[in-house]
């Protein structure tokens, strides 16, 4: 039985030599022995662990946690401590645990909270951050503020150095009062800008300018959104965007492109009218179409105001198209003058006649300056000219008028003083002076009893003075338009007409000059008498030792090119008539041919009037379209330069005994009965039996007139339309 104890003692003796403690784990601690401690620990035993569970998790958070452990270690430690912390501060056990250590228990608490800091401050991980703060929290580490300063620095340092708006809107969002805040929203600006400048996207580009006006690059992010706008305005047809646009970006880059975008879709549906067209010339000053623009703007004001101005302005621009007979007749139904003169292009003042048909004169500004108390009628007699009409009227170098009061013939000046009394029966204006003819029944015949060539005649200069008195005077009297003279700035004749601008000039030896109207001469090598533009006519020169007929530059007087017609005629509404030897057609300005030759052409006209001319078997227009001016056969044109009727824009048409007056646009002016075509004097049509009848204006206009008219405003509005095409 002894022997039993004394084996039992043995045992329990060994028993208590293996088994540990948390105090012996903490003192190995204590001594820094981290194998030692951890031997310790791994024995201690379940007795221990029963009784002092609180000590043995503080043992096993100081083990974790010496300075030789791991991170993870410590962070597993310092998550033992932190859990159990209230426990393990209450524990009955700490006294006897702690007798005679070095440390206490706030002492081992405070190793294991700075250890697992140190650790996670090294680590410098939000996530790690995160983890650690989860515990620190439930076990109140002392160090918690700082801990949370340094993930909201490590928060700071990850968002300014990410790319993510995100990240940066979170720590703002988390740290609205953190000392970083400026710094993380500048940074989340530059991010913003960034994605910015690579977006399509207008809402965000409009965001990013409203959320950040003072921005230092927000001028890029403007001019962005612009381009952008831009882009999709100008890649589509929406003309109030585009206003919008133009109103909201004036100096852009490509504002002539712009404009000339917008007004390409606009132009087509702006108004004949003044405040529309105004409107377009003010908001697309420098596109391609504003002198088309300005065109019909002076054509409206003609149509609205009765603008004699515009008028002027127009005719001198454009000549005589078919917008011409439209405007006379707007300025007769707005102001009752009806425009007689013939060629305004040289005239100082209009020549007009009122309802009565008496003819006076007024300013290119529609000013009457002498009243309307004058035959209508024109002179009948004079020298080449292409146009004896012309000699009533006032031009820049004449400023006297030969006119009919009373039944008889005198002249007047521009102030309409009269300058040669009215007392003759036919006046004449000759080689710059006037020959009155007092009693036209004392004729001087030809030696073969022909026609008369002479009458005795009292001859004036311009300013009224009588230089001879019932001189002899042999001329050629009636419609001398064959060869048609050629005046000088001066108003002097020089030569035979070429061009307006050139004359051929014969000198005393005979040789051939080129003259322009400043009296300048060069010799030419060449004659013609056919003149196409202002600056080219078509001679028979030799090129390169080759003859033939060639268009030549009147200005620098080389060649341009061969010819191939037999004859070209003078320009007119941008087309000359040529004759290829068989038929008539149309050349441009580019001198190709531009309608081919197919028309027969009865050489009444070799000109376009207003934009028409009678071929033989019709009227065509510019386009070389067959045009109706009416029921009936056109039997005469009252043309510009013509060698019988010379008001532009006027022609007769004739159907069984009916004869009626239209004009270029189609408007029925007068028709009547008669079995002998009319005359026209001023604004009445003239029948057999001399009774006037007066030209319809205004109102009176028949239906079908007021649509011939909306629908030929302009060559350019009804250009590629087929509804006006027909064969007469």
């Amino acid at each position: 039985m002894r022997r039993l104890f004394v084996i039992i003692a043995i045992l329990f003796a060994a028993e208590c030599v293996t088994a540990q403690n948390p105090r012996a784990v903490l003192k190995s601690i204590e001594e820094g022995d981290v194998i030692k401690s951890t031997e310790r620990f791994e024995k201690i035993g379940d007795k221990s662990r029963e009784k002092m569970p609180e000590m043995c998790l503080l043992a096993e958070a100081a083990l974790l946690a010496m300075p030789e452990q791991s991170g993870e270690n410590k962070m597993r430690g310092y998550e033992i401590l932190a859990t159990n912390i209230d426990k393990i501060r209450a524990s009955q056990e700490a006294v006897k645990v702690f007798k005679g250590l070095d440390n206490d228990l706030e002492t081992v608490i405070s190793n294991i909270e700075k250890e697992s800091k140190s650790y996670v401050a090294s680590v410098d991980n939000e996530h790690t951050y995160l983890h650690y703060l989860e515990f620190a929290r439930k076990g109140n580490h002392p160090d918690i503020v700082e801990i949370e300063k340094r993930l909201e620095h490590r928060r700071y340092q990850d968002a300014m150095a990410s790319n993510s708006i995100d990240r940066c809107t979170q720590f703002l969002s988390t740290y609205p009062e953190s000392e970083y805040r400026n710094e993380v929203l500048a940074h989340r600006t530059d991010l913003y800008y960034d994605e910015a400048m690579t977006t399509a996207e207008e809402g965000k580009l409009e965001h990013f300018i409203a959320s950040y006006p003072d921005y230092k690059k927000i001028q890029n992010v403007e001019l962005r959104l612009m381009e952008v706008r831009y882009r999709r305005i100008f890649s589509g047809s929406d003309l109030d965007q585009m206003k919008w646009f133009v109103e909201l970006y004036p100096k852009h880059y490509k504002m002539d492109e712009i404009k000339q975008q917008m007004a390409d879709i606009e132009f087509p549906t702006v108004q004949y009218t003044c405040e529309a067209l105004e409107q377009f010339i003010a908001y697309y000053p420098e596109v391609t179409q504003i002198v088309e623009a300005k065109r019909r703007l002076c054509v409206a004001k003609v149509a609205e105001e009765g603008s004699v101005k515009h008028f002027v302005e127009y005719v001198k621009t454009n000549g005589y198209d078919r917008d011409y007979s439209t405007m006379v007749r707007n300025i007769y139904a707005h102001l009752n003058r009806f425009i007689i003169t013939p060629d305004i292009s040289n005239v100082t003042l209009l020549h007009f006649a009122n309802d009565e048909g008496l003819a006076g004169y007024m300013d290119l500004e529609g000013n009457v300056v002498i009243e309307p108390k004058y035959s209508a009628e024109r002179v009948t007699f004079g020298s080449g000219h292409y146009n004896n009409f012309m000699f009533s009227e006032f031009t820049t170098t004449r400023s006297v008028a030969l006119v009919k009061l009373n039944g008889k013939w005198g002249a007047i000046n521009s102030s309409g003083e009269e300058v040669i009394p009215h007392k003759y029966g036919m006046i004449a204006l000759i080689d710059r002076m006037i020959y009155a003819i007092a009693d036209l029944s004392k004729e001087v015949y030809d030696d073969d009893g022909g026609d008369a060539v002479g009458y005795y005649c009292d001859i004036y200069s311009l300013d009224g003075q009588q230089l001879k008195k019932n001189e002899l005077t042999y001329m050629a009297l009636e419609y001398q338009a064959e060869e048609r003279e050629w005046e000088n700035n001066l108003g002097e004749v020089m030569g035979n007409y070429l061009t307006p601008k050139y004359c051929i000039y014969y000198n005393d030896n005979g040789t051939i000059h080129l003259m322009d109207r400043d009296n300048n001469t060069r010799q030419i090598g060449w004659e013609s008498s056919e003149g196409v533009t202002d600056n080219v006519a078509v001679a028979e020169i030799t090129v390169n030792g080759k003859s033939g007929r060639y268009y030549i530059n009147l200005d620098s007087n080389e060649p341009i090119k061969e010819c191939p017609y037999e004859r070209v005629y003078p320009m007119s509404c941008g087309l000359a008539m040529v004759y290829d030897g068989q038929k008539y057609g149309f050349i441009n300005e580019q001198l190709e041919l531009e309608i081919a030759c197919k028309f027969d052409n009865n050489l009444l006209n070799t000109r376009f009037n207003c934009g028409l001319m009678v071929v033989a078997d019709g009227v065509i227009n510019t386009r070389g379209e067959y045009v109706s001016l009416g029921e009936g056969t056109v039997t005469g044109v009252y043309e510009r330069g013509g060698m019988s009727y010379n008001l532009p824009g006027l022609f007769i048409i004739q159907k069984d005994r009916l004869y009626s007056v239209v004009d270029a646009s189609g408007a029925l002016l007068v028709e009547l009965e008669d079995e002998y075509e009319p005359t026209i004097e001023g604004n009445y049509a003239i029948d057999s039996k001399q009774q006037r009848h007066m030209f319809k204006r205004g109102a009176e206009h028949s239906e079908q007139a007021a649509a011939a008219e909306e629908q030929t405003m302009s060559e350019a509005e009804v250009e590629g339309e087929d509804n006006n095409k027909h064969k007469i």
